[in-house]
């Protein structure tokens, strides 16, 4: 649960381990190795610099690594799938070396060796965002809306205030006045 201080999550930066990452659920009595496996697509043999829990369900977590960050959905043991960054679109694969995490606006903040630092905010609640679009817009000219900028959407629902909606990710819209 969040906020239990008997979960605990600790990481070992070192080449050629069988884990390097380990979960305590009893206050470090006894531990658990949470790199994956083989067949559920375990972590490279790199070092794993540091580890957060998300703040809001302390199964998930963020790990900085050799070859940038990764996350989980869910932490349990050996059939823990740890999923890879995604370059254009998050962070680099770079080394990174430290994750600091902002309560006020639940930001993470990623500290690389050589690309300089980048930030997510990934564990906020789902929020809808316009894309890029101009402030002033024209009658019967099409709209886009663009869904990749909503923050943790799970699906998309657009509900254009004319009578039409659309379930679609990105869709462009026409209004007629």
């Amino acid at each position: 649960a969040p906020g239990d201080p008997d979960r605990i999550l600790v990481t070992y930066s070192n080449y050629g381990l069988a884990n390097n990452i380990f979960l305590s659920t009893d206050g470090g009595d006894t531990w658990a190795g949470c790199e994956g496996n083989d067949v559920l697509n375990n972590l490279p043999d790199m070092p794993v610099r540091w580890g957060i829990f998300n703040p809001d369900n302390h199964e998930q977590a963020m790990i900085a690594t050799q070859l940038g960050v990764w996350t989980t959905e869910k932490l349990d043991g050996n059939n823990t799938v740890w999923i890879p960054p995604m370059p254009g679109r998050g962070t680099p694969l770079v080394r990174t070396d430290m994750l600091q995490y902002r309560m006020s606006d639940k930001i993470v903040l990623a500290a690389t060796y050589g690309r300089g630092m980048f930030t997510t905010d990934v564990f906020a609640d789902p929020t809808a965002r316009l894309g890029e679009t101009p402030q002033v817009h024209y009658v019967h000219s099409p709209l886009l809306f663009q869904g990749q900028y909503s923050l943790n959407a799970d699906d998309y629902f657009w509900d254009f205030g004319d009578g039409t909606t659309s379930t679609e990710e990105n869709v462009f819209h026409e209004y007629d006045e």
